[in-house]
């Protein structure tokens, strides 16, 4: 799958805002405390408010720290289009889907509910266009049952129940993988504050969970389920660490079994037996006489570790789209620059989404893949790219300051102060922010 486009508003202090991925790296470029976090949380949201049950999702729609609170956008839904190519039996398809939802309100017994619901459907070749697969109103649902059918059978359904998953229980609809393969995506928005929290530590879970999802709290256990399982995946991140941190000669993951290790009493078998096996990361520096453990390696090595086994172990996966806030945080500037275009490389399908301040980290972006918070005096937060037609007179405006296109950008485009028209001159413009 690849993601193509996302659409998000009505979340926190979030206008709606529209996001293309047409390179693996795309960027929201903006000041502190602005709304870059909220935008990630919000598709963040939509993925858990797809992947819940009817009961969790009533929840969700009460869920305080979402709902928005901004005088300007209180009554905003929660609305959010996703637009991606997938294939299925060898065929191509571009799918696009939407979702509207009604928060809780504190003073309205009808509230909290799915409002409108949209797929359309295409197969990628020339001259085709989309056909709506299922569109729902409110409590009422209109799907098409057969290829040459219209989308105008009836359906009832739940405030709260998609229409996707309702028809996920039809095995007769002949675009059932799709729905199927559409369903299985997931978005991870991965803050990598504390890096500390999660290298290694003791897993005391009875079940053989499948790890090839990132599990934050334990990277040593993630590593190593990716050097016994994926292996290829495990040897393109040691080989892309060690092209960005030279110093390093091996990085290992290790597993002990603490009741091996301590030669417990295998006649005495209780009823239930609980497991505790302890992970670590081993490294091997150049002119260190032995192998540390990972907690004594520099916070930068740390994270970029971390960075790159999440993306690295999400390629090949239903996982379409990974968030990155603050990169550049703990990494030496020399390092940012290599690790982007790894990560351009490594990524394969799965698209990233980073969030900066640093004119240090904006200087190495295309200037075409930045999406600028635009200053406001609402306190709203909406991203624009730039206008493709100002692109060269922006580089060589900074150019002409002496200055990068980083700094160009923090200084003189996105201060409180700034003049519409000078926003206009360079951004399509949400009119509503001001």
């Amino acid at each position: 799958m690849c993601l193509k486009e996302i659409t998000i508003g009505g979340f926190r202090n979030l206008k709606k805002t529209t996001i293309s991925f047409e390179k693996p790296i795309t960027a929201l470029i903006a000041q502190n405390n602005y709304g870059k976090s909220n935008l990630l949380d919000g598709i963040e949201f939509f993925e858990k408010f797809l992947h819940s049950t009817k009961e969790n999702r009533k929840i969700l729609l009460q869920v305080a720290h979402a709902v928005p609170i901004n005088s300007h956008n209180e009554n905003d839904n929660f609305s959010f289009e996703i637009c991606l190519d997938l294939s299925v039996n060898k065929k191509n398809y571009s799918v696009k889907y939407y979702i509207e939802l009604q928060w809780a309100k504190t003073k309205s017994k009808d509230s909290g509910k799915i409002i409108n619901e949209s797929f359309l459907l295409k197969e990628v070749k020339q001259n085709s266009k989309y056909k709506i697969i299922l569109k729902r109103n409110n409590s009422q649902l209109l799907y098409i049952s057969s290829e040459k059918g219209r989308c105008d059978t009836v359906a009832s359904i739940d405030k709260n129940e998609l229409g996707l998953e309702k028809l996920l229980n039809y095995d007769h609809l002949f675009y059932l993988e799709i729905l199927k393969r559409f369903s299985s995506i997931t978005f991870l928005n991965s803050k990598l504050l504390n890096v500390d929290f999660f290298l290694g530590g003791i897993n005391i879970s009875n079940k053989k969970e499948k790890l090839d999802i990132f599990d934050e709290r334990n990277l040593a256990q993630f590593l190593y389920y990716l050097k016994t399982s994926k292996k290829s995946k495990f040897d393109l991140l040691i080989n892309s660490i060690k092209s960005l941190i030279p110093n390093i000669e091996q990085i290992t993951p290790i597993e002990v079994d603490l009741k091996k290790l301590a030669n417990e009493d295998k006649d005495n078998i209780p009823p239930f037996e609980l497991p505790e096996k302890f992970y670590d990361i081993r490294i091997k520096e150049l002119n260190n006489n032995q192998y540390t453990g990972i907690i004594f390696a520099s916070t930068g090595t740390k994270r970029i570790l971390s960075i790159l086994a999440l993306v690295i172990g999400q390629c090949g996966n239903n996982t379409v789209l990974v968030g990155l806030e603050e990169l550049e945080n703990s990494i030496h500037p020399a390092l940012l620059q290599k690790l982007l275009s790894i990560l351009g490389q490594v990524s394969d399908k799965t698209k990233l989404l980073i969030t900066s301040h640093s004119p240090t980290l904006t200087q190495y972006l295309s200037v075409e893949t930045m999406y600028c918070g635009i200053p406001n005096v609402k306190s709203l937060a909406s991203f624009s790219n730039f206008k493709k037609t100002k692109i060269n007179s922006l580089l060589k405006e900074a150019s002409d300051f002496d200055m990068s296109i980083g700094e160009y950008i923090f200084d003189f485009l996105l201060q409180d102060e700034i003049e519409k028209e000078r926003l206009t001159e360079y951004f399509e413009i949400n009119t509503e922010l001001f």
